[in-house]
């Protein structure tokens, strides 16, 4: 019903940033239940253990649900044939 990935090193987007919070969803018929911010905080303990202070992600369309959620933007970036922005949060 719902999957999240964490890379400590994403290369692909800016290698001078990382690490990344790489890939979160939920199908349709879970959103709203709490899933997504339950994984994120799967993901930002593991983080921790790695000595991790600050998580990046990408997002083409949830700028503002990210923003509710105490992440900053950082920069607009043309990735992968799409306008992308790129956001921080410190955990």
């Amino acid at each position: 019903m719902a999957t999240a990935v964490f890379d400590p090193k994403q290369e692909d987007i800016d290698s001078k940033i990382s690490p990344w919070n790489t890939l979160l969803w939920v199908e349709p018929n879970y959103r709203g239940k709490g899933y997504g911010e339950m994984l994120t905080k799967k993901r930002f303990e593991y983080a921790k253990k790695l000595g991790y202070k600050t998580i990046y992600l990408d997002t083409t369309d949830a700028i503002e649900y990210h923003k509710r959620r105490g992440w900053n933007f950082v920069k607009h970036i043309k990735w992968n044939g799409e306008d992308d922005n790129i956001m921080k949060i410190d955990i």
